[in-house]
């Protein structure tokens, strides 16, 4: 009796000071959190215990109760507490249980069974049928039509090399409202292969034609470096994660923080790692309505010099007056690109937070130095 008064109490209490949160996609698959642009920055499977050395990182959603040993209402009291929001995974909840926290003012979202598409030796097919998710999607949205599905696939789908058959995909993504997957470089021995997460997005992209949010869950420690050439991503490579995904179209992200090495840890991340987590959110949320309006028509056009075999990709905003370039180098090559902002003449770019660093333009054209999968982010006056 006392375990389950005080959770309740709680609930009642929060009820009476917040709303239940409002979250809504936007036209352009931009998630609103009452009514204003938000970028979820996710961790998974975290205990409520480790809510605070999360939020210290500028992690504002967590995805998964279950690690937690809590019911998802002393979940949620948990995160409402904190000021922070929590996804819950539904699929093994009653419908009373989600009656009773449906309009819970720390629940953003419901969470799918992680990576649907892994193959089941068992089954001789994937964990979870497409069929078996839009039934329990279907069952959710009679209880609660308000709060979005969050789901994502395995690497394997990113890799194109699918546990499963590939027709089931577009199948899958019926019953996911924020659709994403994971990759791990670095963890799979591959640094040189970050262009993954361009390549996932990409697909994500053609699959649903970019009618949904997209997501995706990061690497930032070493999981388990028994394997040879396994190892942790370097704060530079995690920085050329997130960006790299952000120009490819991200709506969200989640960063990977457990660990089998020396013993299993659910928050195991390296203090060079946590420092760069900490600066890439805040700069993320600084940037989170830039970042979430409406992309711009001005063409920028990019080009390798002296052969270096660049290839960079852009996402283009305009805000008050300025044009936000956001690039992303997704070869592993270094060296020159030129860019190309149409309609622009002469005048000076700024090099968001690098030092302030400025770069002339002439007759709307500049040019800069990338290394390896580096990310810059321009802003210019609009003339």
């Amino acid at each position: 009796m006392r375990k389950t008064f005080k959770p309740v109490v709680l609930f009642l209490v929060l009820c009476g000071i917040f709303l239940a949160a409002d979250v809504k996609i936007g036209k352009d698959q931009e998630i609103l959190l009452d009514g204003k642009p938000f970028f979820p920055l996710a961790t998974w499977l975290q205990p409520g215990k480790n809510i605070d050395k999360n939020k210290e990182l500028g992690i504002n959603v967590f995805m998964g109760h279950e690690a937690a040993h809590e019911s998802p209402l002393e979940y949620l009291n948990a995160c409402a507490a904190k000021k922070v929001y929590a996804g819950i995974s539904f699929w093994e909840l009653s419908e009373q249980e989600i009656k009773n926290i449906k309009d819970h003012p720390a629940l953003f979202e419901w969470v799918m069974p992680d990576e649907p598409d892994q193959y089941s030796e068992k089954r001789k097919g994937p964990i979870n049928t497409p069929e078996e998710l839009m039934t329990k999607y279907r069952w959710l949205k009679t209880l609660d039509p308000l709060h979005p599905t969050d789901g994502g696939f395995t690497q394997f789908w990113v890799k194109n090399s699918p546990q499963v058959k590939p027709a089931l995909f577009p199948e899958f993504i019926k019953a996911i409202d924020i659709l994403g997957f994971d990759i791990y470089p670095c963890n799979n021995g591959e640094p040189k292969t970050l262009y993954f997460l361009a390549r996932g997005l990409k697909k994500l992209s053609k699959l649903d034609g970019n009618s949904k949010p997209h997501s995706v869950f990061l690497e930032c420690n070493a999981f388990n470096n028994k394997t040879k050439g396994q190892r942790a991503p370097t704060p530079a490579e995690l920085r050329a994660e997130v960006w790299m995904c952000i120009v490819h179209g991200a709506h969200a992200l989640g960063y990977f923080t457990h660990s089998w090495i020396p013993s299993y840890n659910q928050f195991s991340v390296p203090e060079d790692i946590k420092n760069e987590i900490k600066n890439i959110n805040r700069q993320i949320t600084e940037l989170a309505p830039v970042i979430l309006s409406p992309d711009s028509k001005i063409e920028v056009k990019t080009s390798s010099r002296n052969d270096s075999g660049l290839d960079i990709a852009v996402l283009i905003k305009e805000t008050k007056g300025k044009i936000y370039i956001f690039t992303s180098n997704i070869r592993n090559n270094r060296g020159e690109a030129e860019l190309n902002i149409a309609g622009q003449s002469d005048g000076e770019v700024e090099v968001y937070e690098e030092g302030n660093r400025k770069i002339t333009m002439k007759d709307g054209k500049f040019v800069d130095t990338f290394k390896e999968f580096e990310p810059h982010i321009y802003i210019i006056n609009k003339k």
